[in-house]
């Protein structure tokens, strides 16, 4: 055997051996690794799974925050238009103002013995808003049949004289289950119920062309249900006041009397009580919309809409905090209704609703003309402080702390702008402003609450800061949005 391997037997103590008596030595033992394929796919996939986790993990910051509501913002206004063009009717947003459900709505009137507290402390959240959700435009209502008509009289103030701006409308129907004498109707005509909660003040009604507002509150709201109408209003005892839109009265033509006597056959002497009539005539009304499905869009955590500074590119915020009255006194907006903004089948906004007056001013159908401007900024910023940047003498650090409590001056607060032609929509960053450029003169003192001085001069500087504030906006939306 050894002779057969060729090797010495000194080889074999020297430690050498024959190959073939030992064959395990023929076998390596393995080395275990990686390739540097393998290896670049393991590290391909961690750095995945990392990117991922750290946004999770880390905590947010305001400018964050910020972009991901404007976009989620964005996301719901671009999800009504789309439900209008799908659906073939109008469609729109609703702006929910948090005092809905604080109870913080402001002053009634100037009357009121808690005016300047309230002025101070609780017209705040009506430029809040926290939510926002779906709404659609109801069918409009012309009767339960081709019976319903309704009859338009002269409002009588008194002694005779009549109140122009208001006009009595009655419900009535085809019909002669009434005695004429008994329901102040013309013959061959009876009173016609109003369905309890279908339709309340601001719903507009159309009666050939002519269009009015619904404005009866019912001395108060007593008969309101819910902000809705009830039956009781409907009969020629309680008829409900209107208020005439765009001077469309001009054409009406009254024939007849409170006793349903027609003016020509019965001598002025004998006209019953001073109020006329038209003839009955065919109607509808066309209802503010009423929330749709779908769920509702909740600001996150530190952000809001400032309505504050929202609005329309015609100047028209969707909330006033300086509004004044007619003496120039100052009376902020304290409707607590929210702003509504409907988009068209065809993509375009054509109507907003929102109160435009000072106090308790009712909300308002208005047509839209110009470009709408959302700004989602922060929730701790509201109400905004009344800064005077006038002889600002601080460090720049210091103007820049104080311009980022203000949202518009805020540099993370973005812009959600919608088109109103074409109802495209865009995010876009705030526009640097120096408000040191629009603070002409020192704000008067804020002692005397009942003095509008102070309320126009922020007025005024608050308007010039919001619309340079909106440069990068109104070119985006000149450019097209989605």
């Amino acid at each position: 055997m050894i002779a057969d391997c060729g090797l010495q037997i000194a080889d074999l103590k020297a430690g050498q051996g024959c190959a073939r008596s030992n064959p395990q030595s023929a076998i390596r033992n393995p080395q275990w690794g990686m390739t540097l394929v393998e290896l670049l796919v393991v590290i391909t996939i961690l750095g995945i799974l990392l990117g991922a986790a750290i946004p999770v993990l880390s905590p947010a910051d305001d400018s964050r925050r910020l972009r991901e509501a404007a976009r989620a913002v964005n996301t719901f206004i671009a999800g009504a238009k789309s439900r209008a063009k799908e659906t073939g009717r109008p469609f729109g947003v609703a702006f929910k103002k948090l005092s809905q459900d604080t109870g913080r709505s402001g002053p009634r009137d100037s009357s009121d013995s808690n005016y300047l507290k309230d002025l101070d402390n609780v017209a705040n959240d009506n430029g809040v808003c926290l939510e926002l959700y779906y709404v659609e435009e109801p069918p409009p209502y012309a009767g339960f049949d081709s019976n319903a008509r309704v009859m338009l009289g002269t409002d009588a103030v008194g002694g005779g004289v009549f109140n122009a701006g208001q006009i009595m409308v009655r419900y009535v129907r085809v019909g002669n289950d009434v005695a004429q004498n008994n329901d102040g109707l013309p013959p061959g005509y009876d009173s016609d119920e109003i369905p309890t909660g279908l339709f309340r003040p601001g719903d507009q009604m159309v009666v050939g062309d002519m269009r009015l507002s619904l404005s009866d509150t019912a001395s108060g709201g007593s008969e309101l249900t819910n902000g809705f109408y009830t039956t009781g209003m409907g009969n020629p005892a309680n008829s409900m006041f209107a208020t005439p839109l765009d001077g469309s009265l001009t054409s009406v033509a009254y024939v007849y009397d409170s006793n349903g006597r027609r003016l020509n056959d019965t001598p002025q002497s004998a006209w019953f009580d001073g109020r006329f009539w038209t003839e009955p005539l065919r109607y509808k009304i066309l209802r503010q919309p009423t929330k749709a499905s779908g769920e509702p869009l909740l600001m996150n955590e530190k952000t809001a809409i400032d309505l504050e500074a929202s609005g329309f590119g015609n100047g028209v915020r969707l909330h006033d905090p300086y509004q004044t009255d007619s003496s120039g006194d100052p009376y902020p907006r304290s409707n607590p209704n929210e702003v509504i903004v409907m988009f068209t089948p065809e993509g375009a906004m054509n109507e907003a609703y929102l109160n435009t007056g000072p106090g308790t001013a009712g909300v308002q159908r208005s047509l839209i003309s110009s470009n709408l401007f959302v700004l989602v900024g922060l929730r701790e910023n509201l109400p905004a402080p009344e800064t005077d940047f006038y002889n600002f003498s601080g460090t720049d650090r210091d103007k820049q702390d104080e311009k980022a409590k203000l949202n518009w001056l805020n540099g993370d607060s973005r812009w959600v702008v919608v088109g109103a032609q074409t109802g495209a929509v865009a995010t876009v960053e705030n526009a640097f402003v120096n408000p040191q450029t629009y603070a002409g003169s020192a704000l008067p003192p804020a002692g005397n609450m009942l003095d509008g001085s102070r309320s126009q001069a922020l007025q005024g500087r608050r308007d010039a800061e919001v619309t340079a504030a909106r440069e990068f906006a109104r070119q985006a939306v000149s450019q097209g949005g989605r």
